[in-house]
């Protein structure tokens, strides 16, 4: 059964050939290009250590797929964007203890402080959330 969208431009890239899409992933030499991909965005991370500057390019490539991820948590744009402010904020002041390992990519890191705010999120809604009292004495349920 082909995937159900509204988006027509999703849908054509999903019912693209194979060789016509964009994928990280080749079948021409798909584990070396996923390697220079992770040893790349490791150089990114050693040198926004030393210069906050160069986070930039790490905030570029990785905001859409955070706000997306964290929207399909929320489902409010105002919260998903707040959420991402907050993830970004906190790689930001958490990078100089941040290790890139293989098994530890930066890409994973964000997306472990984004779930955990989330979490964050939706543990303050919930007690945050009030009951509304009754305006007077009429709208009390009657116990008979």
């Amino acid at each position: 059964m082909p995937f159900r969208t509204c988006d027509p431009e999703a849908r054509r890239r999903l019912n693209a050939p194979a060789g016509d899409r964009a994928t990280p992933l080749r079948r021409d030499g798909g584990a070396s290009a996923a390697a220079t991909a992770s040893e790349e965005e490791a150089e990114l991370v050693r040198r926004a250590k030393d210069d906050p500057s160069a986070f930039g390019r790490l905030y570029e490539t990785h905001y859409q797929s955070i706000l997306n991820y964290l929207y399909r948590r929320t489902l409010d744009l105002a919260a998903a964007e707040e959420l991402t402010s907050n993830t970004f904020f906190k790689a930001l002041r958490g990078l100089p203890g941040f290790e890139p390992r293989p098994s530890v990519r930066f890409r994973s890191w964000l997306y472990r402080i984004a779930t955990n705010e989330t979490r964050m999120y939706w543990r303050s809604r919930k007690s945050r959330r009030e009951t509304p009292l009754p305006s007077d004495e009429n709208d009390l349920p009657r116990i008979t």
